[in-house]
């Protein structure tokens, strides 16, 4: 039962993105993990750097949402609980700024526009610059579907979801929670 809904969902946003943000919502940072090579800069410096700039040219309320792995402690922020899903956190969504995170498939998914930096998958969806963080653009559903079938394999490879190391397991868990969307 699980599969065929969330089939239908993914099919129908596949097919007709739409844009579902709270246009009077909050701002969600969404850093990577520390130590991630691919960062753009550290995570501690992501987080000041964007809250900074968001700040200069709204008054909405930004909050930090960690990285579930993250050891870091962002409390001189608000801060979300780091493992709340993200479907959660929907309702009250304007936008989230991200650097390197892979969140900008769920996010996307969700109908939940997002600021990016030069490294993140969402680049191309172009929403790079946060002084136009209350000007967003809306791709419309044609650049979505073609931005969804470029990102389609980025994810995973055979090899990782077939291993029998620790990320086995996680991307299993992470392949479940998406199945079982409710």
């Amino acid at each position: 039962k699980h599969i065929l809904e969330f089939s239908s969902v993914f099919k129908n946003q596949f097919n007709n993105h739409t844009w579902q943000n709270n246009k009077d919502g909050d701002i969600i940072i969404c850093p990577g993990l520390e130590n991630d090579p691919t960062a753009t800069k550290s995570v501690e410096q992501f987080v000041e750097d964007s809250y900074t700039k968001i700040r200069e040219h709204t008054d909405r309320n930004i909050f930090v949402k960690p990285h579930p792995g993250s050891l870091i402690d962002y409390s001189k922020y608000d801060e979300i609980d780091k493992k709340t899903p993200l479907k959660n956190l929907k309702e009250r969504l304007y936008c989230a700024v991200l650097d390197n995170s892979t969140s900008i498939f769920e996010l996307t998914f969700l109908g939940i526009p997002c600021f990016t930096s030069s490294a993140n998958f969402g680049y191309k969806l172009k929403n790079n610059d946060l002084s136009k963080i209350n000007e967003i653009y809306y791709s419309d559903k044609h650049e979505m579907k073609q931005w969804y079938n470029e990102m389609a394999h980025t994810e995973f490879t055979f090899a990782e979801i077939s291993s029998s190391h620790k990320t086995e397991t996680d991307i299993l868990n992470y392949i479940r929670e998406l199945i079982e969307w409710k």
